[in-house]
């Protein structure tokens, strides 16, 4: 346990070493928005379920949906 500990310190350490602080800060920002993304694209998948059970389509995997939401953005 307390190996652990003492890696992620140096991996810590390692990262402002070689990225900078602000680097390292946009890194855990980066996952982050990463992490709430994937959030907010579960809660989506779950209501696509729920709307094709309800309309008689039919369903898609987890990464069929996500394939199709990214084609379907547009900027």
């Amino acid at each position: 346990m307390i190996n652990n500990i003492y890696l992620c310190i140096l991996v810590l350490i390692a990262l402002i070493i070689y990225g900078g602080y602000e680097g390292t800060l946009n890194l855990f920002g980066y996952w982050d928005l990463r992490i709430r993304y994937y959030i907010v694209l579960r809660r989506l998948y779950r209501l696509r379920c729920e709307y094709a059970e309800y309309l008689d389509e039919p369903k898609v995997t987890f990464k069929q949906f996500v394939k199709e939401y990214e084609e379907g953005k547009k900027f």
